[in-house]
């Protein structure tokens, strides 16, 4: 099965000559767009200079492109492509328009998406309950905490809000998780949903959809906003969250891939029909202990930068201290023997 990615890369020779190096270096193959003829390109430096296609101005010519590609054969779009703010956004709708397009003109087309964490998601009884077991815990962590939610007048670190549980047509307890992030903002939010409204659409038109969820990965898009890298080095005091970095996320969320391409009895097969369109999500998780922690992830960000920095001071207070006492304890000493 052929895998095609959406990503927004024209003009970047840079990128296409590393995709394409890689490929020649591999016994894999790889299809992709040409603003000129391959035989007009004079090298390899004039290939990659007209490598790729622009997912906001081309946007029919890549659907049409599309669905006239390797006709005998069944492929996945993979859309991945990412941008700050608004443009966020517009490209989220330009692969949508896309995928939209194909799959009405190709039953054949399976899709896959990379779900973020902090979106809202229907998520067994288990997960809930052990959250609420976390944040009851008499730990020194969850003390410290607490002093951070009197402190800030309820503002960090409150309880994970799950709701009311709610019971589905199995009659399985189950809850909804709610793991927006205010500081992600409304772009972000209304990108991230579009694609799971796509995905939850065309799963119920027959399409396949491996739409899981990944972990929070310490990016170099996501660890250039200095807040977002401070709160991610403190997050391992939230158990049993953890950051995930980026080799780790994408060998993982590769092999979930694998299986729901290969596995007919995972939700993401086309033949599985789901209880509720809301069960694609839920099936492969990867979702870095987030659901299973005591607090919700909209009110940790704070205090989890503070417990980075406090960690990086604490070898400075800890010598501080030694010091400190050891020059209490010569005084002591001199003060006894006078």
């Amino acid at each position: 099965m052929l895998v095609l990615v959406l990503s927004p890369i024209q003009d970047r020779p840079q990128i296409w000559e590393r995709l394409i190096t890689t490929v020649q270096d591999s016994s894999a193959t790889i299809t992709f767009p040409l603003s000129k003829r391959m035989d007009q390109c004079t090298d390899n430096a004039d290939l990659f200079a007209h490598a790729g296609c622009n997912l906001f101005t081309q946007t029919p010519e890549i659907k049409n492109w599309l669905v006239d590609l390797y006709p005998d054969q069944a492929f996945i779009i993979g859309a991945y492509a990412y941008l700050d703010g608004e443009l966020h956004v517009r490209v989220s709708l330009a692969m949508d328009a896309i995928i939209q397009g194909v799959c009405a003109a190709r039953k054949d087309c399976n899709l896959a998406y990379l779900n973020t964490p902090t979106q809202v998601y229907v998520v067994p009884k288990e997960p809930a309950v052990e959250s609420l077991r976390r944040y009851k815990e008499a730990s020194f962590i969850n003390k410290f905490f607490g002093f951070m939610n009197v402190a800030s007048g309820g503002k960090f670190c409150k309880p994970q809000n799950y709701g009311k549980p709610v019971t589905n047509a199995k009659g399985e307890t189950c809850y909804i998780f709610n793991g927006v992030v205010d500081p992600q903002g409304p772009n972000y939010a209304l990108a991230k949903n579009l694609q799971l409204w796509r995905a939850v659409v065309e799963k119920s038109r027959g399409h396949g959809v491996s739409s899981n969820i990944a972990p929070s990965t310490a990016t170099v898009s996501v660890v250039s906003n200095k807040s977002f890298a401070w709160a991610y080095g403190g997050y391992s005091s939230f158990e049993p969250m953890e950051i995930f970095q980026q080799e780790t996320s994408n060998a993982v969320m590769c092999a979930l891939l694998i299986n729901d391409v290969r596995n007919e009895d995972c939700n993401a097969s086309p033949s599985k029909k789901l209880d509720h369109p809301w069960d694609l999500f839920k099936d492969g998780s990867f979702h870095g202990g987030m659901w299973r922690m005591g607090y919700s992830m909209n009110s940790t960000g704070e205090t989890a930068a503070i417990v980075y920095f406090l960690g990086k001071l604490a070898p400075i207070i800890i010598s501080f201290m030694v010091c400190l006492i050891a020059v209490l304890a010569m005084y002591a000493r001199d003060a006894y023997f006078r």
